[in-house]
């Protein structure tokens, strides 16, 4: 009875380990990354030859093909997988386009890199090639082979081109929208991506926002979670009186496997589409699997149309004008603002149904508009890191003060002299109509070449707008 029991034990204990055998994973012989993209003719880069899964591994040959006409192979180093001692032969067959490496090692178990190689990019153009893994070989220490699969990489070459344009030379704060726009192509065809714009004016960016130039942008590892109109504790809040601070929460995640810097910037809007104002963090080290937040707070202004406002929140590699480009799509949030008579819509959605394209539209600021040349910087990723194919761009406008008669940057009291003292010199012939505008040409507030009582009362109704 005793033997028999014991016979059934151990056929018991032979058909687990069986199936346990069958169930464990094949040992995979791979490249990574699976797929590499140039940019830059020239571009050295390199990749990895991996095993996953692997057991008492003393032997390993395999080759690998590459279009020569895309890339030049400059070497392939031993990884810091292979158990010492190791003996590597190693042969670069450029001509014909394929590595043949071979290595003895001492018994070798578990995942990383075997063998690192280094290409140079000899193609500048639309391309791509296989990165064939062939004739692959893993045997262990008495030379019996192990059984494997293997996964071959992709190799590519990809031009990533952005625009940006305004829709006209120079704008009057208060009377005219500013219209932004452009497209986005990957070798040379529409391409649905994501654009961060960046406005700065003579002094500070005074815009940020991240568009879509497509409806199915996809997001990558960083997401943005929410954006809370809040008070300073972070407890949510949705409406704010004019002249007061309205609080805003960024909430970013880290999806992926790797820490990332992300720059978190925010723009709030009134509902005439006027600015309100931006603020935008240092760059936050985000862990795998973590969250990380920004808190800031803005003053309502006076001059803010009372209603429904909107806030945009981006998350960024860096600004545009350093270069940075967007993880993910923007978010936003809508709030009210409270305190005078007033109302209307906020901003709508920005962006382009239409792949490729992406535009937005917003006013310049009557209070506290800066006089000069304003930036637009745009930048885009084809992967949305900070490491991928990038493109940026930029474009300038001009901002006019109308009633900076004296062109001193401004519209003061000052200015409302300066065209009275004009108006009473040419009423008393002390001077002439054509040297008065030589004089002071933005003295001509209706643009009829003339300086009249016209140009003051327009300079009037300026200035009380401004003071209100």
């Amino acid at each position: 009875m005793c033997t028999v029991l014991v016979a059934m034990l151990i056929l018991s204990i032979t058909m687990v380990m069986t199936r346990v055998g069958a169930d464990a994973p094949l040992p995979k012989l791979s490249v990574d990354p699976q797929t590499y993209t140039a940019t830059q003719l020239g571009e050295v880069f390199t990749i990895n030859i991996t095993i996953a899964n692997v057991h008492n591994l003393s032997v390993f040959q395999f080759k690998l093909g590459y279009n020569t006409t895309l890339l030049d192979a400059l070497e392939a180093v031993e990884g810091p997988l292979p158990q010492p001692p190791v003996d590597c032969m190693i042969a670069i067959h450029d001509p014909e386009g394929y590595i043949n490496i071979m290595v003895l090692c001492n018994p070798t178990e578990g995942n990383g890199t075997l063998m690192t190689i280094t290409f140079n990019a000899t193609y500048a153009g639309s391309a791509s090639c296989t990165l064939h893994l062939y004739d692959t070989v893993l045997a262990d220490i008495n030379g019996d082979p192990i059984t494997h699969e293997a996964e071959s990489g992709n190799y590519e070459f990809v031009i990533l081109s952005i625009t940006v344009a305004t829709n006209k030379p120079s704008y009057l704060p208060g009377e005219e929208n500013v219209e932004i726009n452009g497209n986005l192509t990957l070798n040379n065809s529409p391409h649905q991506g994501l654009v961060a714009l960046e406005v700065i004016d003579p002094k500070k960016v005074i815009v940020i926002r991240t568009l879509q130039t497509g409806p199915d942008t996809p997001s990558g590892n960083i997401t943005i979670v929410d954006v809370i109109p809040c008070n300073n504790w972070g407890q949510p809040q949705d409406t704010f009186k004019k002249g007061k601070l309205a609080y805003f929460m960024v909430i970013v995640r880290n999806n992926g496997t790797e820490s990332k810097n992300v720059t978190i910037a925010f723009n709030a809007y009134d509902n005439n589409m006027l600015p309100l104002d931006r603020a935008k963090s240092n760059p936050v080290l985000i862990s795998p699997g973590a969250q990380g937040d920004y808190l800031s707070g803005i003053i309502i202004p006076e001059y803010a149309e009372t209603g429904t406002g909107k806030v945009y929140a981006s998350a960024l590699t860096l600004m545009p004008k350093q270069g940075g480009v967007p993880y993910c799509p923007e978010a936003s949030a809508t709030f009210q603002i409270t305190g005078s008579s007033g109302g209307g819509e906020a901003p709508g959605e920005q962006g382009s149904e239409n792949v490729g394209n992406y535009s937005l539209t917003f006013k310049l600021l009557v209070h506290n508009a800066k006089k000069g040349n304003y930036t637009v910087y745009a930048s885009s990723s084809y992967q949305g890191t900070a490491t991928s194919t990038q493109a940026i761009n930029q474009t300038t406008f001009e901002v006019r003060l109308l009633g900076d008669v004296n062109d001193d940057g401004e519209v003061t009291a000052t200015d409302l002299a300066v065209l009275k003292s004009f108006l009473t010199k040419i009423m008393l012939g002390l001077i002439t109509m054509e040297e008065a505008l030589t004089q002071v040409p933005g003295a001509d507030l209706n643009g009829d070449d003339q300086l009249t009582a016209t140009d003051m009362a327009i300079l009037k109704s300026i200035l009380t707008n401004i003071m209100l």
